[in-house]
């Protein structure tokens, strides 16, 4: 049986890391609380009707999520870390490198306007 094979190779493991003394002996826990932990076992207890409220609730909670547009328990307000001014200047000279490419471009876009005038207007004046 292949969980009987996990238990056993996951007690040999825990067995192991005991001999080397990275676990204890007095704070190890057995396979059986590992796999089964008390506090999911709730449920076994609990009536079809409690059950029933409990899936209930998660579904209002849930709409209620998709309305007010997240969970209210996460902080949405939590202040950005300010830039180091490492950063800050890393910013700066990365800004200063685009505008300078965009002024570049912007001036070559405009000679070839101003050219593509001026031919349009030797043009006319050769024409007259």
């Amino acid at each position: 049986d292949l969980a009987d094979e996990a238990e056993t190779a996951l007690s040999e493991t825990l067995q192991d890391l005991q001999s080397r003394g990275v676990l204890q002996k007095g704070n190890s826990l057995s396979v059986e609380a590992l796999v089964d932990v008390p506090e999911e076992q709730v449920m076994e207890d609990a009536t079809d009707e409690e059950i029933f409220e409990a899936v209930q609730n998660m579904r209002m909670c849930r709409q209620d999520m998709e309305i007010n547009g997240g969970d209210d328990n996460q902080d949405d307000h939590s202040p950005e870390p300010k830039p180091t001014r490492k950063e800050a200047l890393h910013a700066m000279a990365t800004l200063r490198r685009y505008l300078e490419m965009k002024r570049v471009l912007l001036h070559a876009k405009w000679r070839s306007v101003w050219h593509h005038l001026a031919e349009k207007h030797v043009w006319r004046t050769r024409k007259a």
